[in-house]
């Protein structure tokens, strides 16, 4: 690997003419030299508004013009057309601080590792941050797995990977047009070698007409997320959360998470789903969700003492 990689930055949008040139500014603003952003345009149905407001940034970015067909469709057609080494997916309705992608890089190159993820911060209508998160409370030997992403908020748009990754865990997954984000997260946390910024780097847009506000996308995701988690449980296990892939767990390990394993699944609700799994005794689950709720806890207000007193 070269010392400045080249990093794709993908934006997908989809009548996204009010936004877009927002995020299109801020991935062209980084101060890390070497980046390249490619446009989706996923099949918009605005009358050409979308499509006017991308081309008039010319050949600072790469334009492509789809089908629609989701989300995922149009992240994986930017991963099969970037050039760069590293991939960053943009909302087109977010933004990045102009030190994003440097110090993602500087993350990574640090810790010689795969991957990097920075905090994330929420901005309104008028692009002013209204929100930090500082919940990056990781307890003991959890770290670098899926299950922290339950624990502390990982926001896909926050993730710098390496374009090998696709290899291994595949490319987004068409089948899901809510939850492509956290079946993500959880793939990159148990497929690839992560390091943690500790920098917020990255801007979520709250706004009035986010799709997660509305009634029937709050449903869907619901059921998309019963599916995944449903899934997961079926095919790779319950111990997928807490390892990183080819990892084999020790019996310590294992009553340890056994033990906390509630706490994975309370941030989504998915409690219910955790019960269906045949293995798991449904008392003893009942048992593990209040003790880990106290341990986990515990945990935080220990690292949120040592944080304050450093």
């Amino acid at each position: 690997m070269s010392n400045m990689p080249l990093v794709s930055i993908v934006i997908p949008v989809y009548n996204g003419s009010n936004y877009v040139k927002e995020a299109i500014d801020s991935a062209l603003s980084q101060t890390y030299p070497n980046v390249e952003v490619l446009v989706i345009n996923d099949g918009s149905t605005d009358g050409g508004k979308t499509r006017e407001s991308v081309l008039s940034f010319g050949s600072k970015i790469r334009y492509f013009e789809k089908e629609n067909g989701g989300v995922s469709t149009a992240l994986n057609f930017g991963i099969l057309n970037m050039n760069g080494e590293y991939f960053s997916w943009l909302s087109h309705d977010d933004t990045l601080g102009p030190e994003y992608v440097s110090t993602q890089i500087k993350c990574i190159q640090k810790d010689n590792k795969d991957v990097a993820i920075c905090r994330v911060g929420v901005i309104n209508d008028d692009s002013e941050v209204i929100s930090l998160y500082h919940n990056w409370n990781i307890p003991l030997f959890i770290t670098d797995k899926p299950y922290i992403s339950n624990m502390i908020w990982i926001y896909a748009c926050c993730i710098l990977v390496k374009k090998d990754f696709f290899y291994k865990a595949g490319l987004f997954s068409d089948r899901f047009l809510t939850c492509q984000d956290i079946e993500y997260t959880y793939n990159v946390l148990h497929y690839a070698s992560c390091a943690f910024n500790k920098s917020t780097q990255g801007f979520r847009r709250d706004h009035s007409s986010n799709d997660s506000k509305k009634d029937t996308i709050i449903a869907l995701n619901k059921r998309e997320l019963d599916e995944l988690f449903a899934d997961i449980l079926k095919n790779k296990t319950i111990w997928f959360f807490f390892t990183k892939h080819g990892e084999r767990l020790s019996i310590l390990k294992k009553i340890f998470y056994l033990l906390t394993v509630s706490s994975c699944f309370k941030s989504f609700n998915q409690i219910d789903v955790l019960y269906q799994y045949p293995t798991l005794n449904k008392n003893l689950l009942k048992f593990f969700y209040k003790f880990s709720s106290s341990f986990i806890m515990i945990l935080r207000l220990k690292n949120l003492i040592l944080r304050y007193i450093k």
